[in-house]
C-alpha cells in the first residue's frame, strides 16, 4: 500500500467515529428533552441552554465527519505529498 491510500483509509476511519460519536451523542438529546419536562420553571431555562449547546456540538461533530469522509483522498494527499505537483 502507498502512504496515500493508508491515509485514505485513516481519515475515512476518523470520519466514520465521527458519525458513530454523533449517534451515541444523540442519546443525551433525549435526557435533555426529559430535564426540561420535569424540571421546574426556575431551572428548566438551564436545561434549555444545555440541549442547545449539545445539538450545535452534535452538528459541528456531523459536519466534521462528513468533512473527513467526502474529502479524505485529498486530504490523505495534502498530508503525504504537501502543495508540490507531481
Amino acid at each position: 500500500m502507498l502512504i496515500t491510500q493508508i491515509g485514505v483509509v485513516l481519515f475515512r476511519l476518523f470520519g466514520l467515529y465521527f458519525f458513530i460519536y454523533v449517534m451515541i451523542g444523540l442519546t443525551s438529546v433525549v435526557n435533555y428533552s426529559y430535564d426540561i419536562y420535569k424540571a421546574p420553571a426556575d431551572y428548566a431555562i438551564r436545561y434549555e441552554v444545555d440541549l442547545g449547546l449539545e445539538l450545535v456540538r452534535l452538528f459541528i461533530e456531523f459536519l466534521a465527519g462528513f468533512f473527513f469522509l467526502v474529502f479524505a483522498r485529498p486530504l490523505a494527499r495534502l498530508f503525504t505529498k504537501g502543495l508540490t505537483e507531481n
